[in-house]
């Protein structure tokens, strides 16, 4: 983000008149992009905390929820003033060369900064310790200036974007979660890069909420696996993997034939409910898990959904209904996985 975009979000935030609002704008200006950073640092914050309050004055529940979010938002501003540091070139030994990002240099570098002192972690903090105690470099490792290179830079971002897509677009397929651009775009906000363990945890934990696949989406997914099934059998399987999918057969052959007796499990389990003299609504298209968006009511659903959730679906809806929607499935083929 560049110190123009950094002063536009500011000054955004900011109540005033639109002449203070132009003076607030030529005095960050004025000053230098580090300062800027920890303005909108501090903006940020502001922003979260306001949000939680809003949040935990509709639900106590949410408390827990947004002092998770809170603290990876903390974790992202901080890993994005890291990410300057581990951009600024130092001359050490007589060699042109940037710090290394990983954990080492980040723990060595945390406790350089007094916050008693009004210090805190920027490039120009890292700068200004190191011309000061320069034995201090002896400490990190280092790489060669050559990383930041504008075009092998970006391609390395382009690599890792990527990689991103690829990950995450495995994980939607796998959760129920659509792939759309938003979804993709809202987990690198909250997470930076992940992986596949990053995104599980943040879903769990309700810091990342992504929205469900569309029904269009899950019958492509359905369709993707069946190819990509299709393309591994045809191409790649080995003898074993083969009598594996052959066995895999007869067991939906085998499940196949059991299909009438649990549609008329279903219908005995309907009846008692009738002539318990209980009518039930048909099952809505879509339906809520707690203080959650409303998803598509689907076996999916009810398998993630909380007991809670799960109870209500029986108590309102009746348990037959509820037991069709899981057990009664379209006869699949040999591709399946």
């Amino acid at each position: 983000m560049t110190k123009e975009m950094m002063i536009d979000l500011i000054v955004s935030r900011e109540s005033g008149t639109p002449q203070q609002l132009q003076q607030m704008r030529k005095t960050l200006e004025r000053t230098n992009v580090d300062y800027v950073e920890k303005l909108l640092d501090e903006s940020n914050l502001r922003q979260i905390s306001v949000e939680a309050a809003r949040q935990v004055a509709r639900s106590p529940r949410i408390m827990e929820i947004q002092a998770d979010r809170e603290r990876m938002a903390e974790e992202h501003l901080l890993s994005m003033r890291y990410g300057h540091i581990f951009r600024t070139p130092i001359i050490v030994d007589g060699k042109a060369v940037v710090a290394i990002d990983n954990a080492a240099n980040r723990g060595v570098i945390a406790g350089w900064p007094h916050e008693d002192r009004g210090e805190y972690i920027s490039a120009a903090f890292f700068k200004k310790v190191l011309a000061e105690q320069p034995q201090l470099a002896r400490s990190l490792s280092w790489q060669s200036v050559d990383v930041l290179d504008p075009k092998k830079r970006k391609l390395a971002e382009a690599n890792q974007e990527a990689e991103d897509r690829e990950t995450f677009n495995k994980f939607a397929r796998e959760i129920g979660f659509s792939g759309v651009e938003a979804n993709f775009q809202l987990a690198k906000s909250v997470l930076g890069n992940f992986d596949r363990y990053t995104l599980a945890q943040a879903v769990q934990s309700n810091a990342l909420q992504l929205a469900p696949a569309s029904q269009e989406e899950l019958a492509q997914y359905a369709q993707d696996a069946y190819e990509a099934r299709v393309d591994f059998l045809a191409h790649r399987a080995t003898p074993l993997e083969l009598r594996a999918a052959a066995h895999q057969e007869s067991e939906r052959l085998a499940q196949g034939q059991q299909q009438a007796p649990e549609l008329d499990q279903i219908q005995k389990m309907r009846q008692a409910e009738q002539n318990a003299g209980t009518a039930y609504p048909p099952l809505p298209d879509e339906f809520r898990d707690g203080n959650g968006p409303e998803e598509a009511l689907n076996a999916a659903f009810v398998k993630r959904c909380s007991t809670e959730t799960l109870q209500k679906l029986i108590r309102i809806y009746g348990s037959a209904q509820i037991d069709e929607l899981l057990r009664v499935r379209v006869p699949g083929s040999i591709w399946e996985f």
